[in-house]
């Protein structure tokens, strides 16, 4: 248990040292891409928060994927749809859904990012996050 609980508070260091208000991959409306290609964001972006974990071409997939009804949603956030959890490779799955969700809650929120990195609101949330999963 440790050990995911260190992987976790890992992600979210690193989340919150990679990006930035004009590196996210989000696009004018905030909706979450995957895949820096999709926004022509290549060089610039890694990607979104989950995405950038994965490969490319899975990056891809998920941001050609829409869910196929409500039901479908465990969240608003792209990452939510059970189709696209089930897809994630198993390292990732293991750290859960809940978090998944809020580490791509917390890229996704432009309020949370400045050009210069993370906002103080935006370590309100990492805050929050370290609490909710017990990372702290």
């Amino acid at each position: 248990m440790e050990d995911i609980k260190q992987k976790k508070l890992q992600l979210l260091e690193e989340t919150v040292a990679t990006y930035n208000l004009n590196n996210r991959c989000a696009d004018e409306s905030g909706k979450c891409h995957y895949s820096p290609k999709s926004l022509g964001l290549e060089g610039i972006s890694p990607g979104c928060a989950i995405g950038r974990l994965l490969a490319p071409e899975l990056q891809e997939q998920f941001d050609n994927t829409q869910p196929q009804s409500g039901a479908d949603l465990v969240s608003s956030l792209p990452i939510g749809f059970n189709s696209l959890f089930k897809r994630l490779p198993e390292d990732l799955q293991t750290l859960g859904k809940q978090f998944l969700s809020d580490l791509q809650n917390l890229h996704d929120w432009k309020g949370y990012w400045d050009e210069n990195g993370i906002t103080e609101e935006g370590l309100g949330k990492v805050q929050q996050i370290k609490r909710v999963h017990e990372l702290n």
